[in-house]
């Protein structure tokens, strides 16, 4: 049975394109593979999550503009917890690349008139006609391992080499937030609770900016919608423990 299922060539590349799209994002949300996005996204969290906490603590307890060592033990949970998910976020995303690459690798051994065919329409709509076109077919199906990452990469869309290690990744977590908890309590140390939200907005400024370097995206846009957020998220907070909750 033809493995294009009654489609031709090029709605077979259409719907094989789609799959390799689905294989590599993420099912766990949109946090984009590298450990550069990993440890930025993790200083930028931690940064909000443990000003919402102070501001919680300072109206529950008599702290004033000191630490409260509840921030201490927070931030080093949530940076086992960030270490755990970006692993667990990069370890599931090579395992469905792998069953892409394990699934390709069949079809070629199985149907190689098919992957001809596929191959023919991918270099064809690259500009190569006539004879040329039939040599460079044959080159590449001579070598499975070359026609494998060719496959790979112009069918299904998948470079191997834009996935970081789960390790690797996990270590970028594990960067961004021993370093956003350090600027955090310098701050804090230094200026108290104004030094603590200079340091946060000092990481959420660096953490877009890494992000849209990464990601080649605008970092004004991204840079304000962060910062409306964090003063959104810690205004309503403190308005709510203010005039709802009658705390301190």
């Amino acid at each position: 049975m033809s493995h294009f299922e009654g489609d031709t060539p090029l709605e077979h590349l259409v719907k094989a394109r789609i799959k390799g799209h689905k294989a590599s994002e993420d099912i766990h949300g949109m946090e984009a593979p590298g450990h550069l996005i990993s440890g930025a996204d993790t200083a930028r969290d931690l940064s909000i999550i443990l000003l919402l906490l102070w501001i919680l603590l300072e109206k529950f307890h008599t702290q004033g503009s000191q630490i409260h060592p509840i921030l201490y033990f927070f931030s080093l949970a949530f940076i086992i917890w960030k270490i755990g998910r970006s692993s667990q976020i990069a370890w599931n995303r090579l395992a469905r690349i792998n069953r892409l690459i394990t699934d390709e690798k069949r079809e070629i051994e199985e149907n190689r008139e098919e992957e001809r065919d596929e191959l023919k329409e991918i270099y064809r709509a690259k500009g190569f006609e006539g004879k040329l076109l039939d040599k460079v077919i044959n080159v590449l199906m001579s070598d499975d391992n070359k026609l494998l990452a060719i496959m790979l990469e112009e069918e299904l869309g998948v470079k191997l080499e834009s996935f970081d290690h789960p390790i690797k990744q996990a270590m970028g977590s594990l960067v961004g937030g021993i370093s956003s908890s350090l600027l955090l309590f310098t701050g804090a140390l230094i200026g108290g609770f104004y030094g603590f939200i200079v340091a946060v907005f000092l990481i959420i400024s660096c953490a877009n900016y890494i992000i849209s370097i990464v990601e080649k995206t605008p970092l004004l846009p991204t840079l304000m919608w962060n910062f409306s957020l964090a003063l959104l998220s810690s205004g309503s907070l403190y308005f709510v423990v203010t005039y709802f909750v009658g705390a301190k």
